[in-house]
C-alpha cells in the first residue's frame, strides 16, 4: 500500500524541521563545545588538556559545517559547507556521536568535557533520527504492519475456503 500524499507531505515537512533543529543544535553545540574546550585547557592534567583541545576543534568544525554564515570572513567556508552537504545524515550522525565520545574517553571525570560533548552527541542523535525518518519515507513505511481493514494486496488468504484438503 502506498502512502497518501498528505502523509508524505507531512513527513517531508517534519523532516525539514528536524534538519533545521539539528543545524541549530549543531551551531549551539559548536559554540558550547568551543567555549568549554578552551575552559578545559586551563587544567593541569595532560589528558584533560588534550580533551579540551579536541573539544575546541570539534566546536570549530561544527560551527563551520552547521552555520557557515557565522564564518563568512573565511574564503573556504562555502566550499566546506557544500562538501559537507554531500554526506548522508546517517554518516553525520555517526561522526558527531563518535566525535563526542573521544574527549570523554580522554578525560572522563571533567564536567566541562561532559557539558561540551553532550550537545555534540545530541546533534548526532538528531541527524540519526533524520536519517531513519528519511529511510522510512523512502520505503513507504506508514507505521502499521498490516492495514486494519484486511489483508495486504497480493497476499494469500489464510481463511478456510470450505474445501477439504
Amino acid at each position: 500500500m502506498s502512502m497518501s500524499s498528505d502523509n508524505f507531505n507531512e513527513m517531508a515537512y517534519t523532516d525539514r524541521y528536524i534538519q533545521y533543529v539539528a543545524q541549530g543544535v549543531g551551531f549551539i553545540a559548536g559554540v558550547v563545545s568551543f567555549s568549554l574546550g578552551i575552559l578545559n585547557c586551563l587544567t593541569l592534567k595532560s589528558a584533560c588538556f588534550a580533551a579540551g583541545t579536541i573539544l575546541s576543534i570539534i566546536g570549530t568544525i561544527l560551527i563551520v559545517l552547521e552555520a557557515p554564515l557565522c564564518c563568512i570572513g573565511l574564503a573556504c567556508t562555502n566550499r566546506v559547507y557544500e562538501f559537507s552537504q554531500r554526506f548522508s545524515y546517517l554518516l553525520r550522525a555517526v561522526v558527531y556521536f563518535v566525535a563526542a565520545v573521544v574527549p570523554l574517553l580522554l578525560c572522563l571525570l571533567s564536567p566541562t568535557v561532559w557539558l561540551g560533548a553532550a550537545p555534540v552527541a545530541t546533534c548526532g542523535v538528531l541527524y540519526g533520527v533524520r536519517a531513519f525518518r528519511r529511510d522510512q519515507r523512502d520505503r513507504g513505511f506508514e507505521g502499521d504492519a498490516e492495514p486494519a481493514g484486511g489483508e495486504q494486496p497480493g497476499s494469500k488468504s489464510n481463511l478456510v475456503t470450505g474445501r477439504a484438503k
